[in-house]
């Protein structure tokens, strides 16, 4: 009997934790929020109306009691690193669901937006009443204090009224700038790689709720007293890296890929998509961290019965692949055989040189050889037929000469 206690206690504590976990996880074990009603000018869903997946059925989120601790659960759980503005008065249009939850009463520390307290409505939000939140686009790094008078982020500067963060990341990113910092609702500036953007420390988030001129959902820096407060991004992590080309390919897109954007690949002359397929730009495991997904994309030589001269073909398909890769760089194959070509021919150069220096040598010791006062005279008393010689050791007589 004690036996079965002891085994049963030990059971219960192994299986308890597991339970608790279990009810602290949302129900749906795939996705349980999303953001809908995006604007068409949005590339990367970083911003939209609230719908939860409570109970078998997608519900919208009314704005009673919506707040920016409820933004950031539902901000971070999406993979952001959190909210800039908690929407409310149906900024991203009406729900379309039947059903609805409101009174959220986040921490602001949650994993899950259904770890916090809820109500639940079998009606929709009245008009106007939808809540939404808008995230930071990856990328984003902090709030930071920066001088009014000799800033640290003063490589370049634009203003616009109609600013947004991304026309920032855009800006730096064309200037070849590593950071980007928004200030006093229209201002970006620009940092180079090693700019030390935290001189001047880190505040909250909270000192840098200015609406962006061009986005009203959007951070664009906060007031300005002694010092700047800048919403700053990191323009690399802000962009997916340079998809690979597929062998005999090349990306059709251009420039920085931003988050939402996508990368789709087409074929050199002579060779068609074997497998087409287009990449997505989508956010990671870690926060700020942004990945392709997708297949890539290959090619595959089309047959040319007609060409009898493959020599011809392939430098045809090469002169095409260096015309269509226009700014991108020179196709990796052409640099490859024009490297070969050009080691050879300098290696051919050297020889050709060492060749020239070694005849010259020769015939100078000839001719020094020549001149010699010993040599012209044996060549004399050879012409006169003394039958003198020279020998290692002074002038000795030809074996003619000697007594027998």
């Amino acid at each position: 009997m004690r036996l079965s206690n002891i085994h049963s206690a030990i059971t219960l504590a192994l299986v308890w934790p597991a339970y608790l976990l279990l009810l602290a996880v949302p129900s749906s074990s795939v996705q349980s929020v999303r953001l809908a009603g995006s604007p068409v000018n949005v590339t990367g869903v970083n911003e939209g109306r609230v719908e939860v997946f409570h109970e078998g059925a997608w519900k919208d989120v009314c704005h009673r009691r919506w707040d920016r601790r409820d933004a950031q659960v539902v901000c971070r759980e999406m993979g952001f690193s959190g909210a800039s503005f908690a929407m409310v008065e149906s900024h991203y249009g009406s729900g379309e669901n039947n059903d609805s939850m409101q009174n959220f009463d986040c921490e602001g520390e949650e994993q899950f937006l259904e770890q916090c307290p809820f109500k639940t409505a079998a009606k929709t939000c009245r008009d106007g009443e939808t809540a939404g939140v808008s995230c930071y686009l990856p990328g984003y790094l902090g709030c930071f204090l920066d001088r009014t008078v000799g800033s640290v982020l003063n490589s370049d500067y634009l203003s616009s009224e109609d600013m947004t963060v991304r026309k920032c990341l855009q800006y730096c990113h064309d200037k070849k700038m590593r950071y980007a910092g928004l200030r006093q609702n229209t201002d970006c500036y620009c940092g180079t790689n090693g700019t030390d953007y935290d001189a001047w420390g880190s505040v909250s988030d909270t000192n840098c709720l200015l609406h962006c001129g061009g986005n009203y959902a959007e951070a664009c820096g906060g007031e300005t007293t002694w010092f700047w407060t800048t919403s700053v991004y990191d323009v690399d992590l802000a962009q997916c890296p340079e998809p690979d080309e597929p062998s005999f390919g090349y990306v059709r897109e251009t420039g920085a890929f931003w988050y939402g954007t996508t990368a789709t690949f087409d074929c050199y002359t002579g060779f068609q998509l074997h497998e087409d397929h287009t990449l997505s730009c989508v956010l990671g495991d870690e926060v700020n961290e942004l990945v392709w997904h997708g297949e890539p994309s290959t090619c595959k030589e089309i047959p040319d019965p007609n060409s009898r001269d493959k020599d011809d073909e392939w430098d045809r398909i090469l002169k095409q692949a260096q015309l269509l890769k226009g700014t991108k760089g020179t196709l990796k194959l052409r640099d490859q055989s024009s490297t070969r070509i050009i080691i050879g021919a300098l290696i051919g150069f050297v020889i050709c040189v060492v060749i020239a220096v070694t005849i010259v040598i020769v015939c100078r010791k000839e001719r020094k050889a020549k001149r010699s006062p010993k040599i012209r005279k044996q060549e004399e008393a050879n012409s006169n037929g003394t039958g003198y010689h020279l020998a290692s050791g002074g002038p000795s007589t030809s074996v003619s000469d000697s007594k027998i």
